[in-house]
């Protein structure tokens, strides 16, 4: 799915910044292909004037305190020419916290910063045009209603006095209806009291750019707002020029990189970094309520016999199967992991006891150890299960998988398509 993605370059780096992965947009974006650029450093693609004042290492350094950095700035390409891009880094770790690396996404916002410089031309026009001409107003329409942006011009009494055409095709009102109109008559009262923080601040003379998200005809958008004071000679606030950037395609692409850096590829569920999160939650949730949380330790009982005799695609086909009946098995507030190979985890939310979590573990065992038809071919499997109960087991979510670890093996040691309960002295904290 990443790699299909050609409108923004996503790419995962190591930790220490060099390239692990590499998709169809980022060599549209920035000209080298895969072959060129995997095992690089990700310094290559910033000006030299920003390599020499350190800014790679500081962007990684900020990704991996914060979690997720985003920056704009001027990017290389492979031919030396230059592009402005936005980009946002998101530090991956795992179940420990360990930084293994980032996921990159980046995307060429030139155009965007062309027609800001245009808004910016054109309030210089406007401006000129209350002083002077007409017929500077009329360039300035023109510049504006040819622009893929809202742009419009409200006075300090928050009524619209300018609107370009571009509001008619998203707002299926006419310019003559908008103008004269105050913010809260267009915007409907729920939508101006969202932005009127951002209003009222602008009319105190502050720039103000911030991200909302909005209804427009039914289908929900995320939008990028700026607003721009304009003073007069007495330095006093008039107006403000307000320019409005679709970015929903944007937050899409963000939202499709977060989720692949936390869910397992081939089956879709949570992986080891989103599960230790997960645990952790049900821990705290269980530590504030004086209750109990499980987590379900499970491995394939033969996986590596049917991969040996129909092949890996056949085993990665089960493996997806195997994944659907887990997720099936409970409830919604569970959390169904896969750690890689045939291993899977399940966090149970709450439970009652022991005995509860037990039940969801016989249960899954019948649940899983059932025909599966792959490539008109019958295959039989049966899985094993050992279970870890918070607090007795373990008071960290990594403390309480090694309790269920443990418990797994002894099942499988029992003889296997079983589950074992953890009977150990509780585990020192990980």
């Amino acid at each position: 799915m990443v790699e299909s993605v050609t409108d923004c370059a996503i790419v995962q780096l190591d930790a220490g910044g060099r390239v692990l992965s590499w998709n169809g947009g980022a060599q549209r974006i920035k000209g080298y292909s895969a072959e060129d650029i995997i095992g690089q450093h990700s310094s290559r693609f910033y000006t030299r004037e920003d390599v020499e004042r350190g800014a790679p290492q500081q962007d990684l350094g900020l990704a991996s305190a914060k979690g997720r950095f985003e920056t704009e700035g001027w990017r290389v390409r492979k031919d030396g020419s230059r592009f402005w891009a936005n980009v946002v880094f998101t530090a991956i770790r795992d179940s420990d916290g360990a930084l293994r690396g980032f996921a990159k996404l980046t995307r060429d916002l030139t155009e965007r910063r062309r027609f800001e410089a245009e808004l910016t031309n054109a309030k210089a026009v406007a401006e000129k045009a209350n002083r002077v001409a007409q017929k500077s107003e009329a360039r300035l329409r023109t510049i504006a209603d040819n622009m893929p942006a809202l742009i419009s011009y409200f006075d300090a009494d928050q009524i619209f006095r300018f609107v370009n055409k571009t509001h008619e095709e998203r707002f299926g009102q006419r310019v003559g209806e908008m103008t004269g109109r105050t913010m809260k008559e267009v915007l409907g009262n729920d939508e101006y009291e969202k932005r009127k923080p951002h209003i009222e601040a602008a009319l105190r003379g502050e720039r103000v750019m911030f991200e909302q998200r909005m209804s427009i005809n039914g289908r929900d958008q995320h939008l990028q707002i700026n607003y721009v004071p304009e003073f007069d000679d007495s330095k006093q606030v008039v107006g403000i020029f307000a320019l409005i950037h679709d970015i929903t395609g944007r937050k899409q692409n963000e939202e499709r990189l977060e989720s692949a850096a936390l869910h397992d590829s081939l089956t879709g569920l949570a992986n080891r970094q989103l599960l230790a999160d997960r645990v952790s939650l049900a821990i705290a949730h269980a530590r504030r309520n004086k209750s109990a949380m499980a987590v379900v330790y499970l491995d394939l009982d033969g996986f590596k016999e049917v991969n040996d005799t129909l092949g890996h695609d056949a085993g990665d086909s089960l493996l997806k199967m195997v994944a659907q009946r887990l997720a099936a098995a409970v409830r919604e507030v569970d959390t169904v992991a896969r750690l890689g190979g045939d291993e899977f985890v399940i966090a149970l939310w709450q439970v009652s006891g022991a005995g509860d979590a037990a039940a969801v573990a016989s249960k899954v065992i019948k649940t899983v150890s059932k025909h599966y038809d792959i490539g008109g071919r019958t295959v039989n499997i049966s899985i094993s299960a050992g279970v870890g109960i918070y607090p007795a087991h373990g008071q960290d979510a990594a403390t309480l998988l090694k309790s269920a670890d443990l418990a797994l093996h002894a099942a499988k040691h029992s003889g296997k398509n079983a589950y074992r309960v953890f009977d150990g002295e509780p585990l020192a904290s990980a």
